[in-house]
């Protein structure tokens, strides 16, 4: 973590290995920013930290760190320059320039952190997202697409908001095409989030 902190790159880690992952883009601010704004405001009275601007998480189950674009933990023991240990709500911008195999690569060590309670994909320039969210009761994990003129559901910290709000204000041009289908991170063990409600085996 001390070099890290001292470079001017970044790098996810897994099993003792350095990944370099590139520099946010304006679009990965914007969105970090708008989010975490309004977390902020929601949870002024709360126990929770709000982070913004690429915040390495911690996955002690594959030995794992990754930056994620925002998130809120329930962390008090976290120091500046180091990971989140105890994150609730995770927030990454979907970038297909990822390799697939990364990306559910991370994805799968995501769902692994049992304080987890959220995982959010963010569409850049559009306003679509994927939404996984665990079930208490089943201890499962479900995957909801959210679209345009939706409403981004996060139960992790008891709030509902417009997606298009985050897109507003944002550089670059809008595209029309869908973002994120579920196909793009689609997982054996994970259930659309409207079919019944049955535990996964």
């Amino acid at each position: 973590m001390a070099a890290e902190n001292a470079g001017p790159g970044r790098h996810d880690f897994l099993e003792g290995r350095r990944y370099p992952r590139a520099r946010p883009s304006a679009m990965h601010q914007h969105l970090s920013e708008q989010l975490g704004t309004r977390l902020r405001a929601h949870l002024r009275h709360d126990a929770s930290y709000v982070f913004t601007g690429g915040i390495r998480i911690r996955v002690p189950m594959f030995d794992a760190v990754y930056y994620a674009d925002a998130a809120v933990a329930v962390d008090p023991h976290y120091e500046e320059g180091t990971f989140v240990k105890l994150p609730i709500l995770a927030v990454d911008v979907f970038d297909r320039g990822m390799p697939g195999l990364d990306r559910k690569r991370r994805l799968a060590h995501y769902l692994s952190l049992e304080s987890l309670r959220q995982y959010v994909l963010l569409a850049p320039h559009q306003p679509s997202a994927m939404l996984y969210s665990r079930d208490e009761e089943d201890n499962a994990w479900y995957q909801e697409a959210v679209g345009a003129g939706e409403l981004l559901h996060l139960t992790a910290v008891s709030l509902a908001l417009p997606l298009p709000a985050l897109y507003e204000g944002a550089p670059g041009t809008a595209i029309t095409a869908p973002e994120i289908a579920p196909e793009d991170l689609d997982y054996p063990f994970l259930a659309d989030a409207e079919d019944e409600r049955e535990p996964n085996e």
